[in-house]
This record gives C-alpha cells, sequence and structure tokens, in this order.
C-alpha cells in the first residue's frame, strides 16, 4: 500500500543527502507517534532503512573525496580524510 510519504523510483532518483537527513527525520516522527497503522508503520520503517543506507553511502563517498595535499620531501602524496596527523 503505498501513502503519501513513501518514497518512489522517481523521487529517489532525485534525492540529495540533505533531502534525505529531512525525510528520515520526518519518518522517524511518524513512527514515533504510534499512530501509524500496522502496514504504514512498516512501509515507514522500510523507507527510513533506505534512507539510512543511502545517507551512509553519500557521506562514505564524501569521505573518500575529501583528501588534502600534504608536501613531503619526495612529492606530494595524497592523504585521505582522518588519516595522518
Amino acid at each position: 500500500m503505498e501513502t503519501q510519504h513513501e518514497m518512489t523510483a522517481e523521487n529517489r532518483s532525485d534525492l540529495t543527502f540533505e533531502m534525505a537527513m529531512q525525510r528520515l527525520e520526518e519518518t522517524v516522527r511518524r513512527l514515533e507517534s504510534a499512530d501509524l497503522p500496522l502496514d504504514q508503520a512498516i512501509a515507514a520503517y522500510q523507507e527510513a532503512m533506505y534512507l539510512v543506507k543511502y545517507c551512509r553511502e553519500q557521506l562514505d563517498r564524501a569521505e573518500l573525496e575529501i583528501a588534502k595535499l600534504v608536501e613531503q620531501p619526495d612529492g606530494v602524496r595524497v592523504e585521505r580524510f582522518g588519516e595522518g596527523a
């Protein structure tokens, strides 16, 4: 059963990290309200799990892209975010 809150394939393709986080917060609030019928609660939970996975993937991708150039005696190397001192 699709509700107005469920994500469709179309709106998933336009999803940004910020939109996903906002949507996840809204979905969690709906789940915490305990006013949802069981089938809608299950659908909301599934959506929340998709959004958590999507956000985690986006954060992992961003972490890999964040690199700093570190000067070394033998040249320059790329140091991934969170590495080194």
